[in-house]
């Protein structure tokens, strides 16, 4: 799946987009109100304990030897995050009114694809999985409270834009898959010579259940709007609040996996064989029984991993050669603690502008990131990355891409 949705990042990268515009610093224009054409894309994936070189073998395939497991695993804290978006988007701006009593407010249309995943996990989950068991002989490998959520969708949308640029777009939302797994109290605890395994677990696995296309429908917000700050210095320009895809879908048709029990585990003896063997004893049956084992189908409704954006935007309409640029961004998402960024912007003489960045939080810690950016006359480009160390550095713990070209009618 992973290698599928990497190979149709090229198409995203030079057509779409979803939130790239505000992963990249954002231009106000307030002084042109021409039409345009707006293409954007985005893909990342971020950690904080999992390592690139680790990501990297399950995207592309290969083996994984101790050095990257070990790698990964002395990064581990008792929880750890990851977290991937893989975004596009197109948006076409008119500056026609659509009212006559009120000619600074247009209309624009949208369409965007997103796919997100992310999800929190103990470090001895982690090392049950490529480690085995044999490091937990007489204790219990917690795997209280983790989750996991993949979903991808398309969305279709009409809005209103004025003069100031401040907008708001109403969007139809396609889910086209949706899975989702939780764990409450969970564990696996083994005896010294490992003969005995008792297993405690309250978990849930939630996934579509259908061959259709689309397996839901919603609704969902993008807004921006911009306040203009009067201080002197760098301090002067516009602070902008972005909302990107926060809303709801129903799901028509969903399975829900539920456990909620205990299981004790013990050696088969000559007699237990001999009665599974004749039927007298259904194994299965009994293992269900002890972990309360439920399946449930029908509707369901899910809210999207929207996000929300507050920071300070690059003026394109000012004379400065520097200005600086700062804010916080959130994801709804349990895996995304708020992140924090600030950075600098330096406008050349000629049609390049150039910038940096450091941040933290989201689905990790510290990162540097960059961008180059270049206008003339109706288009511009521009072409960035939030994990500059993470293109070169196969430790890092992440790797992203963001463009965005737009093109005034």
């Amino acid at each position: 799946m992973m290698k599928k949705l990497l190979a149709i990042l090229p198409l995203v990268f030079f057509g779409l987009q979803s939130s790239a515009q505000n992963m990249l610093p954002h231009y106000l224009d307030t002084a042109n109100n021409n039409a345009y054409v707006d293409f954007s894309g985005l893909g990342f994936y971020h950690s904080s304990a999992l390592k690139k070189e680790m990501v990297r073998k399950f995207v592309q395939g290969g083996f994984i030897d101790d050095d990257i497991k070990n790698n990964s695993m002395e990064s581990m804290d008792f929880t750890n995050r990851f977290g991937a978006d893989i975004s596009g988007e197109i948006t076409y701006f008119s500056n026609q009114s659509l009212f006559h009593n009120k000619p600074n407010l247009s209309w624009l249309v949208r369409y965007g694809y997103q796919f997100f995943g992310a999800g929190e996990f103990t470090n001895d989950a982690y090392e049950l999985l490529f480690y085995g068991n044999s490091d937990f002989k007489g204790r219990q490998a917690n795997l209280s409270n983790m989750h996991g959520l993949f979903t991808a969708y398309s969305k279709l949308g009409f809005g209103l834009k004025n003069q100031k640029q401040n907008s708001v777009v109403l969007n139809a939302i396609l889910v086209h898959q949706f899975s989702r797994f939780t764990t409450g109290r969970a564990g696996i605890s083994f005896q010294e010579d490992l003969n005995f395994i008792d297993a405690v677990a309250d978990a849930a696995f939630l996934q579509t259940n259908s061959h259709a296309a689309f397996q839901g429908i919603g609704f969902g917000v993008d807004a921006d709007y911009h306040i203009p700050i009067r201080e002197e210095g760098l301090m002067n320009g516009h602070v902008s609040i972005v909302l990107r895809n926060l809303g709801m879908a129903y799901l028509q048709n969903v399975e829900e996996t539920r456990i909620n029990g205990a299981f004790l585990y013990q050696p088969f003896n000559l007699d237990d064989i001999v009665n599974i063997v004749n039927g007298e004893r259904n194994f299965v049956e009994e293992l269900e029984d002890s972990l309360n084992f439920s399946v449930n189908s029908g509707g369901q409704w899910i809210t999207l991993p929207g996000m929300v954006q507050v920071g300070k935007v690059i003026d394109a309409n000012s004379s400065r050669t520097v200005q600086s640029f700062f804010g916080a961004r959130a994801y709804a998402s349990r895996a995304f603690i708020p992140m924090v960024y600030i950075g600098g912007h330096y406008q050349t003489d000629g049609f390049f502008s150039f910038g940096a960045q450091t941040s933290f939080g989201g689905f990790g810690g510290l990162r540097g990131g960059a961008y180059v950016a270049a206008k003339k006359e109706n288009f511009s480009f521009s072409l960035g990355t939030e994990d500059v160390l993470g293109i070169f550095l196969p430790t890092q713990y992440g790797e992203s891409v963001v463009m965005r070209c737009r093109w005034k009618i």
